[in-house]
């Protein structure tokens, strides 16, 4: 992926400077996720260079709490991100961005999510839940 003149010194040193970043460079660097998107780097560039979110989270620091700036993959937080349900519930995401994400309700209810306590960790109308997959309760006793 391209770099700015900024962006290149940053990462590769002043003497060493190259308007490029493979995902070559980052492994041999130790360069993590937080650290790219705090230089500017966009999700979208960095996803095209390394689709696989999990390789991020093994070689790059990518993190549940990145989930949301990961949307680009998509990187889903419980099955590439290695989150428990907690860390999804402190992503505080809509049901939009769960659903964007590739969170599914079977992915939640398998995390530990109890039904009766859907509502108060997460807000959303019968519609949001049923964009993540969950049944009305009329068919989920069929």
């Amino acid at each position: 992926m391209q770099l700015t003149a900024r962006q290149a010194t940053l990462l590769h040193g002043w003497m060493n400077a190259r308007p490029f970043l493979t995902w070559a460079d980052v492994r041999a660097k130790g360069l993590l996720l937080p650290r790219l998107a705090e230089l500017g780097l966009r999700a979208r560039d960095l996803a095209a260079m390394q689709p696989d979110p999990k390789e991020w989270a093994a070689h790059a620091g990518a993190e549940p709490c990145h989930a949301r700036f990961m949307l680009a993959w998509p990187a889903n937080p419980l099955a590439d991100l290695g989150a428990d349900l907690a860390d999804v519930i402190a992503l505080k995401p809509s049901a939009v961005e769960l659903r964007g994400m590739g969170v599914t309700h079977a992915q939640l209810v398998a995390a530990g999510m109890v039904e009766e306590r859907f509502e108060r960790m997460f807000r959303f109308s019968d519609d949001e839940w049923g964009m993540l997959g969950k049944k009305p309760p009329l068919l989920q006793k069929q």
